[in-house]
């Protein structure tokens, strides 16, 4: 049996078709004369494969995140009703959109938590810089007294 050296070069890469195409050259001891050889690499996730992959896990995790509160909340915003509305006469919507985990209220949160701490953080700041300043004016105020001020 002989071992032979491939050194592989990506030339190309295809989301689309889930393929990469490559070339080697070929070494072996013993031989000074390298060869090459080319192909391609299948099986990959396809660009539409994954987007499909995601939106499905992104969809089996919202379900179970579905309260009542947010339906109603739905509800109301589709068909309002009054309290003055008789229930039995009153139509319900066939169905409703609900909007689960959107990002932007976690960011808004995070965002309003980090906000929240740097003010605390800079309203503690504030307050030892103040003492310590106080501080620095008693010693100071100590260090010019005349010993007639005692």
């Amino acid at each position: 049996a002989t071992t032979v050296k491939v050194t592989l070069t990506k030339t190309s890469d295809n989301d689309t078709t889930g393929e990469v195409s490559w070339t080697g050259t070929t070494s072996a001891t013993g031989t000074t004369k390298p060869g090459s050889v080319t192909g391609k690499l299948n099986g990959f996730e396809t660009a539409a494969q994954k987007a499909a992959r995601l939106l499905k896990d992104k969809a089996d995790a919202a379900l179970p995140q579905v309260t009542a509160v947010m339906v109603n909340k739905a509800i109301n915003a589709s068909k309002p009703h009054s309290s003055t509305d008789i229930a039995s006469k009153w139509d319900l919507p066939a169905s409703v959109n609900v909007t689960v985990g959107t990002g932007q209220d976690k960011q808004t949160v995070m965002m309003l938590q980090v906000s929240f701490h740097e003010q605390v953080l800079l309203q503690q700041l504030e307050l030892q810089t103040m003492v310590r300043l106080q501080v620095q004016w008693m010693d100071l105020k100590l260090l010019h007294k005349k010993p007639q001020d005692y």
